[in-house]
């Protein structure tokens, strides 16, 4: 636990001083935060993440994916019928890059909560102002599910391997 609080501290501190980082770091990030979060919760099933595609060479800015998984942390249910309770998912392409983030909500609760906040509303503008016209951010609430999904397409690539 030590360990994976020392990574995030790194990269929030030195990594995410720069305006792009490679997504494989901005993943690994939000692996860490995951593993913190599976210390507090009784079942390990609760959360379910995969990420697919290849990743090296494209860059985003950093900490951009994070606020999602916080905020399905912070409004979603502890205790649901059918684990997992927090499912991410993130699928990297050079053509185009997709994160989606569901939670689980009490019905009459979780949509008033979880879209007047100030991390949604940051996060979006934030889309806004990075990818004007380039990305796509939906986010639904229908029963007691609340779903983010973005996608990215402008996303610009590490060249470093064209300088050689």
């Amino acid at each position: 636990a030590l360990l994976k609080l020392s990574e995030i501290m790194r990269y929030m501190l030195y990594d995410s001083k720069t305006d792009t980082v490679p997504l494989e770091k901005e993943l690994l990030h939000l692996e860490n935060y995951l593993e913190l979060e599976k210390l507090r919760l009784k079942d390990p099933n609760f959360i379910s993440y995969k990420s697919e595609g290849e990743s090296n060479g494209i860059m985003i800015p950093p900490m951009l994916l994070l606020t999602f998984v916080e905020n399905a942390f912070k409004h979603g249910r502890r205790k649901v019928d059918n684990p997992p309770g927090v499912i991410i998912r993130a699928r990297a392409g050079l053509d185009e890059t997709n994160f989606t983030v569901i939670n689980y909500t009490h019905e009459d609760e979780g949509i008033q909560k979880q879209t007047d906040g100030i991390g949604l509303h940051n996060i979006t503008r934030r889309l806004e102002l990075l990818y004007p016209n380039c990305h796509e951010l939906e986010i639904t609430h229908i029963k007691n599910q609340f779903k983010i999904s973005l996608t990215i397409k402008c996303l610009p690539q590490n060249n470093k391997s064209d300088e050689n």
